[in-house]
């Protein structure tokens, strides 16, 4: 596909999805110019700084305007250890954008929003999943210190663009599961530390088109009806 034709594709989808009243957030993620681990995140830096600003200017002129369209600078900038020179580029890459509406995601996998809530004074983005806690860790209470701890004191100011577990799974009512599976612990988790932190959104990671268990339209796996009320608060 041609970047002319995947911009269009990308202007369809923002206006289908405006059309419907949603809140639509564009992130920028990695080439594979440099993909160290082959898992297609590239190796977490932006290896191309005019193009991503170009890009970014481009996105800016068309959606600018539209206040419910927000900007995710970069997914997961894992290949920046200095938060300073990280900001840097970030700065760089987004300075066309409505800095109201720009999303910084924190250090490593946007894990690590402490690192940078100094370093810029707008929207962080945070990603969370079941193995961000080792074995043996993988517990509600675990799963709900580890965020309330991530997000202590900027809640408000964070968008959790990312969260996930398996969701193929039988019991619905995941909040009365007695099972120890650690996607039921995360869900959990993540239902009470969301109702303590009250980030300003929270966004499920909608899983792949290829059978993903993190799928949020498999019609067998009651997705839409546990995630719900994970982000009813």
């Amino acid at each position: 596909m041609s970047d002319e034709e995947a911009w269009k594709k990308t202007q369809n989808v923002v206006t289908w999805a405006r059309e419907k009243g949603a809140t639509v957030v564009l992130c920028l993620w990695g080439s594979n110019d440099n993909d160290v681990k082959g898992d297609g995140h590239g190796d977490g830096i932006i290896r191309h700084e005019a193009a991503a600003r170009a890009m970014w200017k481009r996105v800016g002129e068309s959606f600018g305007n539209d206040e419910k369209v927000l900007f995710e600078a970069f997914n997961e900038p894992f290949g920046y250890t200095n938060p300073s020179k990280y900001m840097s580029a970030m700065r760089y890459i987004t300075q066309d954008l409505p800095t109201n509406r720009v999303i910084i995601d924190g250090l490593g996998y946007a894990s690590d929003v402490q690192s940078i809530k100094n370093h810029w004074p707008g929207l962080l983005g945070y990603h969370v999943y079941p193995n961000w806690l080792p074995p043996g860790k993988r517990t509600q209470s675990e799963y709900s210190t580890l965020v309330q701890h991530a997000l202590r004191g900027v809640g408000h100011r964070v968008f959790v663009t990312e969260f996930g577990a398996h969701l193929k799974r039988s019991d619905e009512d995941y909040e009365n599961s007695g099972s120890s599976s650690h996607d039921v612990q995360f869900l959990k988790g993540m239902h009470d530390a969301f109702h303590v932190v009250k980030p300003r959104a929270t966004f499920l990671w909608h899983g792949w088109h290829n059978g993903d268990s993190y799928s949020l339209w498999g019609a067998s796996q009651s997705a839409r009806s546990k995630v719900d009320r994970i982000q009813s608060y």
